[in-house]
């Protein structure tokens, strides 16, 4: 994030209906959108996108993808020190303790849009002003 350029937010879920409302929301709010449809395609892009924080799912067609993707990006210098939020329709206790530890937050579905702004807000250490 540099001076005069709004943070930009990586929203990876498999799920199109739920990518296109937070990044709606996100882009109306002042925010960068990046959005992927799977983890893969998100960790290869990452580069591409610069994303100051990263929203993704677990489960992706049925797999646990997202648990890699969450891996990946917690163990990568280059991408370790990004703000990370689990967003799962598995309760916290449904999770690897693995993922929950790398994890920045660990959020349950439905999370309305508002409540995830307030999140990465806080995240990034904005204001909500």
């Amino acid at each position: 994030m540099t001076a005069g350029t709004p943070p930009t937010v990586l929203f990876v879920d498999d799920d199109r209906d739920t990518l296109e409302m937070y990044s709606m929301y996100f882009e109306m709010s002042g925010f960068g959108v990046a959005r992927s449809t799977t983890p893969g395609d998100a960790l290869s892009g990452m580069a591409d996108h610069q994303p100051d924080v990263v929203v993704t799912d677990v489960g992706f067609d049925g797999r646990p993808e997202g648990l890699a993707f969450i891996h990946a990006l917690k163990t990568r210098a280059e991408t370790q020190h990004i703000p990370l939020i689990l967003l799962s329709g598995r309760s916290a206790d449904q999770l690897p303790a693995a993922a929950r530890a790398e994890a920045d937050l660990c959020l349950v579905k439905p999370v309305l849009p508002d409540d995830l702004l307030a999140d990465v807000q806080r995240l990034l250490g904005l204001g909500n002003g």
